[in-house]
């Protein structure tokens, strides 16, 4: 009987510890690691799904890279890139089911202060706001941007 790979590992941690709030979870190849891993759950348990993930392999590196906005039409996502740099692999959780109207989670800055930073970044270019963080004030947009403005919606209309 083989050794698992550390993307079946990774697979079977999300599946085990969140049961039905993990909408999907699949190995997709890369062309110069491991793998990738991505792992939809939904915006209720993303906070928990990336500390559990991130305090289950701290030991083999595991680290959150950086956190992306998704404007997907209908609603709004997120996509917390996780490297796991002893395994070579990366690990996306990813948010689909975020209000269009009024997107909001959980911040990580509690947990992870860094994250902070990466969650102003999203606020000001997506609109989507992390409860519970310290300052959701500007960090990419200029002071006098106007507010309800988000530059990388789908929807955004430039020059007004």
């Amino acid at each position: 009987m083989s050794e698992k790979s550390f993307e079946e590992v990774v697979v079977k941690f999300f599946k085990e510890r969140f049961g039905n709030k993990v909408k999907s979870c699949e190995v997709k190849p890369r062309m110069k690691s491991k793998g990738l891993v991505v792992v939809s759950v939904s915006s209720d348990v993303v906070k928990e799904a990336v500390i559990s993930f991130l305090n289950e392999f701290d030991d083999r590196g595991a680290k959150l890279s950086t956190i992306s906005g998704v404007d997907f039409g209908k609603n709004m996502g997120l996509v917390y890139h996780i490297t796991v740099d002893e395994e070579g692999v990366v690990v996306n959780v990813k948010v689909d089911d975020l209000s269009k109207a009024s997107p909001e989670v959980d911040t990580l800055s509690d947990v992870i202060p860094a994250a902070a930073f990466m969650e102003r970044e999203v606020h000001d270019l997506f609109g989507i706001k992390f409860r519970g963080h310290p300052s959701l004030k500007r960090w990419v947009l200029v002071e006098t941007w106007p507010e309800g403005a988000y530059p990388l919606r789908k929807d955004f209309k430039q020059g007004g």
